[in-house]
């Protein structure tokens, strides 16, 4: 077992994000760009132990992750807050769903190669609704990091961390519409992020 696997344990997992400040960035991450509010219907796209879906009170949530042991935990802590499923989101899944608001992927891209973030991308356009917004946040490689800041990337679980273009231009490709948005400060530790806002 990789030190790394530890992670997969929802305990640890959401321990170690209270630590460097994952759980205050995406707090921040969707005050800033997730325009919250009843009755919005949300797909999350590797939601993890599921705790993001405390923030979406009143709304319709659906969150899917390939890992067991975050979707269990997920479902007996968070489940008066939504639906969660293991697995892979599906063209199947979306053709007997309603379609949705906002679809968000936090912290996912960086863990995907390319042809697994072109078909991601992908479905994210299939779920949404006419109007409807995808937003994402991943770690990116940018010019003169610090080298904390380097470190904690190279070091993250994600393989596939890349430079801003690595992840702007595949969206682009996949929706009309992309806005581009740096943040340096949502994590504790120097941890540059790029939000995609996409519709």
């Amino acid at each position: 077992m990789k030190p790394s696997d530890i992670l997969n344990w929802p305990a640890s997992y959401m321990f170690f994000q209270w630590i460097v400040g994952g759980l205050r960035a995406r707090g921040q991450y969707l005050q800033d760009f997730a325009q919250i509010q009843p009755g919005l219907r949300v797909l999350d796209i590797g939601c993890g132990p599921g705790y993001i879906a405390t923030k979406f009170s009143g709304c319709h949530y659906v969150g899917f992750d390939v890992e067991q042991s975050h979707i269990t935990y997920a479902q007996s802590r968070f489940g008066q807050f939504g639906r969660f499923y293991r697995g892979l989101l599906s063209e199947e899944f979306l053709n007997v769903e309603a379609p949705f608001d906002l679809v968000m992927m936090n912290g996912v891209l960086h863990h995907l190669n390319d042809e697994d973030l072109k078909r991601v991308l992908h479905l994210a356009r299939l779920a949404l609704k006419p109007g409807g917004r995808l937003i994402t946040m991943d770690g990116y490689y940018a010019e003169n990091l610090p080298w904390i800041a380097r470190m904690m990337l190279r070091g993250d679980r994600g393989r596939y961390v890349r430079r801003a273009d690595g992840y702007v231009q595949p969206a682009q490709k996949a929706f009309p519409n992309v806005t581009v948005h740096f943040r340096e400060n949502y994590f504790y530790l120097p941890y540059p992020i790029i939000v995609l806002v996409c519709s």
